[in-house]
């Protein structure tokens, strides 16, 4: 689960300025303690809103007995208080009362993988290339983007970001480079590397295998793109076999299966070196191969529309001269002796074409030769008019054959690639694909393939979302920077690489870890949309929070899917408070409940749904307002239940009840994660029968990821992501028709 407060308007990094270069110690620290703590909210008021909550999610019945509890509960003198004054004092005694509890009751303590579960990953836009020099060329400006921005983090520089005109605590900034977590048998623990001597090496894995690479000089300055590149190029050159015991995939595993394989694993001197170089690296980089994007079949099929027609206009089929008996560049092919050139020859004069025509040509001449063969004659006559244009179509004619130099036909729809990557993302494809190439301990693993898809994955108990999107969005920017000056290549030692003992015990390890990320990976079902219809500007438009607005388009969809309502959590940060983390946001509530149903009931006038519909979006920006303040409930009855645990007394019944595990139990997770760039974050449903739904609502357009498990026969991605469209649409229509009033 992601936090990021609804209408969250934080101020965007730049890159680094001379002054950002000038230490600024203590500023972090003085910034850190003049935030606000914690508060603890008046027991009074959030067992109300406790009880308010539970109203369109449960039975009147049940709701009437668990009232009664709730009365037991805060009775003057009664446990509920004593649990209250617990609380207090400790909110007395530390910077957050909430923080190290969360930390390990929500992440550390939780014993599912991390795939999928627990840690999200990140689509980013696909870059623009196909090939070995684009991916590590990339790979290396990417590098130097993260370095640049922990330039900032090291110098205490970072700007401090606002909500709402207050400061917010930028803590997280500082935990989630050069961190990792450890399993431990029964809780995990995470260390943070960044010490007087911090790490000054990444992990880059690539064919299952790990290297360390040094990225600053010896004197402390950084290694440039260039550097970075010429030995990430010497890191894929010595790696060009996959390794067969992908040690990596240890950690994809359930925590105590992996807690006691991490112990048989590091038993061996040289493993615990490797493992320790991994933890205490800055951030790994995985070199990905190219993901198989549809079935051989499916390929042949759509690689015969190639050959047949090129795939259209903008596609290929530019690039064809139909006339010709064999498939427009003239290329000699033979020596004045008359000797035909080698293929080497032939090589260098295909790279010289390639090179003077790297950008597309706007008018595909080649094309009129697809026409009907009439039209085609009549077009013929007028272009061969002009003399340059006779010549060339004379020498086309003439040639021995044609050579096509096509670009990569797109293989799937642009979801169902997003779709895709995702899934590389967030488990990386299975032990036969990129899933040995992770280590999903580390707080921070950017993603580069081959083909352009990129993105990241990340462990979640360091951080929450927003500083990892705003770490990408520098970094995607630097990537952008052109190259001032070519920085001169000086000897750099090769990348160490980390070897690893591979004992029977082990390598029985590895194979359970497969199997059981097979199965995971088999369970889940994923579907990333692009709603193209509008975007974040039609909802402010309207004067209604566009948070708000999809929050009940969610509520709507799932409502008609279902027929009744659901716990609903969206993450809402508490970073205006010292360490705050996240509280939850309850999406269902009695407004959004009446409006659903009004939606599609006849006897409701249209004018009364739109009042419906902007009293649900109001009352939802209303809770998102209370939530970021530090007055919802959620954290304050974990906080009373966690306080119940340590004080050793029986756990109070309201805890018990039914309705506390109903409302617990929650069917819709979602979060609202934006960014500058074009890209959506991913993470998996919380429980067996639900839904994970996050969201980057951008300007005119919507990113959308939701996920399901395909071993509940109820729930399914793309239903739900049909039924959220369509609440927008029919949202969006019931709006236009009832315009409201120009003031």
């Amino acid at each position: 689960m992601l936090a990021f407060a609804a209408r969250t308007v934080v101020k965007p990094l730049g890159f680094l300025k001379p002054s950002s270069l000038t230490k600024v110690y203590g500023r972090f620290k003085a910034h850190q303690d003049s935030l606000p703590r914690l508060p603890v909210p008046p027991l009074q008021q959030s067992l109300d809103h406790y009880l308010k909550a539970l109203q369109p999610i449960i039975s009147e019945e049940e709701w009437v007995q668990t009232k009664q509890l709730v009365e037991e509960f805060q009775t003057a003198g009664g446990v509920g208080e004593r649990l209250q004054k617990g609380l207090e004092r400790r909110a007395k005694k530390m910077e957050n009362w909430l923080s190290e509890w969360w930390l390990k009751t929500a992440y550390l303590q939780y014993r599912q993988p991390l795939v999928i579960y627990s840690s999200p990953g990140l689509v980013l836009p696909r870059q623009d290339f196909v090939d070995l020099q684009g991916q590590l060329r990339f790979a290396a400006k990417l590098i130097e983007g993260v370095l640049d921005f922990k330039t900032m983090v090291d110098n205490e520089t970072l700007p401090v970001e606002h909500l709402g005109g207050k400061p917010l605590c930028m803590n997280q900034y500082y935990q989630i480079l050069s961190s990792c977590r450890v399993p431990g048998p029964k809780q995990d623990s995470v260390i943070n590397f960044k010490t007087k001597k911090s790490p000054t090496h990444i992990t880059v894995v690539h064919n299952y295998q790990f290297f360390e690479l040094d990225v600053y000089h010896s004197d402390g300055t950084p290694l440039t793109s260039d550097q970075i590149f010429v030995q990430l190029e010497k890191i894929w050159n010595s790696s060009l076999q996959t390794n067969k015991e992908p040690v990596g995939i240890l950690t994809s595993n359930h925590r105590n299966s992996w807690a006691k394989a991490y112990s048989t694993l590091i038993k061996d001197k040289v493993n615990r070196e490797s493992v320790r170089s991994i933890q205490k690296s800055i951030f790994i980089v995985c070199l990905d191969a190219p993901m198989p994007r549809v079935s051989e079949d499916v390929y042949r099929s759509q690689v015969a529309g190639q050959m047949l027609h090129g795939g259209g206009s903008k596609l290929n089929s530019g690039n064809r001269w139909f006339d010709k008996t064999l498939q427009f560049f003239e290329l000699d092919v033979y020596h004045s002796d008359g000797t035909p050139l080698t293929s080497d020859q032939i090589f260098v004069q295909l790279e010289k074409i390639w090179n003077s025509s790297l950008q597309t040509n706007k008018e595909p001449v080649g094309i009129l030769t697809s026409n009907h063969r009439n039209s085609w004659a009549k077009a013929y006559s007028t272009l061969i008019k002009d003399k340059v244009n006779r010549e060339s179509v004379r020498s086309i004619q003439k040639s021995i054959f044609i050579v096509c130099l096509d670009a990569p036909m797109p293989r799937v729809s642009e979801d169902v690639y997003r779709s895709q990557v995702a899934g590389q993302m967030l488990h990386g494809g299975g032990s036969k694909l990129n899933s040995g190439n992770r280590w999903f301990d580390k707080t921070l693993q950017f993603i580069v393939a081959e083909d352009g898809s990129c993105g990241l994955v990340y462990e979640h108990a360091a951080a929450e979302g927003p500083p990892i999107i705003t770490l990408v969005d520098h970094v995607i920017e630097y990537t952008k920077l052109p190259e001032l000056v070519r920085s001169p290549m000086v000897p750099l030692p090769m990348p160490k690489k980390l070897r690893f003992n591979i004992t029977p015990e082990v390598k029985s390890d590895i194979e359970k870890a497969k199997q059981n990320l097979s199965i995971m990976i088999q369970d889940l079902d994923i579907s990333i949309t692009v709603f193209h219809h509008f975007g974040k500007d039609f909802p402010k438009s309207e004067k209604m929070s566009p948070d708000a607005f999809i929050q009940m388009a969610l509520q709507l969809a799932y409502y008609r899917i279902y027929g009744h309502a659901c716990a609903t959590y969206e993450s809402a940060s508490l970073r205006m408070f010292h360490l705050g983390r996240t509280d939850t946001i309850r999406s269902a509530s009695m407004d959004s409940l009446t409006f659903v149903k009004s939606m599609d009931d006849s006897s409701v006038a249209e004018h009364q749904k739109v009042e419906l519909l902007r009293r649900a979006v109001q009352a939802h920006r209303s809770y998102t307002d209370r939530a970021i303040r530090g007055e919802a409930f959620d954290r304050h009855l974990l906080g009373l239940k966690l306080q119940a645990i340590e004080d050793l007394v029986s756990m109070p019944d309201i805890f018990m009840d039914t309705s506390y595990a109903i409302a617990m139990h929650f069917n819709l997770s979602t979060s609202q994660v934006p960014s500058k760039i074009d890209c959506v974050m991913s993470f998996g449903p919380v429980v067996p029968d639900g839904y994970g739904v996050c969201y980057n609502p951008m300007e005119a357009h919507i990113n959308f990821s939701v996920s399901a498990y395909n071993s509940c026969a109820e729930t399914n991605a793309a239903r739900l992501t049909h039924y959220l469209e369509k609440a927008l649409l029919d949202m969006r229509a019931l709006l236009q028709s009832h315009p409201r009033a120009k003031l």
